[in-house]
């Protein structure tokens, strides 16, 4: 079983990344096909913090062929609240709302 390369990311300075799961594997091919590599879509993929805001990814549900990525900006502790939320399964949309979503939240004052 070959191992699966993280996805490249442009993460600006000042962001920590918590946790990198992330693979430059999509759900793009046929369940058949993904049979190997399902164990890399589960809930806990990606998470960089920068003073109290968060931006989460996971798949949901995870395992699932029928999932999605789903990309959360958490503020503080506040895991019930969610400031904004971006499904896809498609893993280059995903990336681009990532760099995006740490550009956006750059600019705005560490709490």
């Amino acid at each position: 079983m070959t191992e699966s390369k993280l996805q490249p990311l442009r993460i600006p300075p000042g962001w920590s990344v918590v946790l990198n799961n992330f693979v430059e594997v999509g759900p793009d091919f046929s369940e058949q096909d993904m049979s190997g590599t399902w164990w890399n879509f589960k809930e806990d993929l990606f998470q960089v913090s920068r003073g109290g805001v968060m931006l989460d990814l996971g798949w949901y549900p995870e395992f699932q062929s029928c999932g999605a990525f789903r990309l959360k900006v958490v503020f503080g502790d506040n895991w019930d609240k969610h400031d904004f939320v971006f499904e896809s399964t498609v893993r280059t949309e995903v990336v681009a709302e990532i760099e995006r979503l740490l550009l956006v939240y750059q600019n705005q004052p560490k709490s």
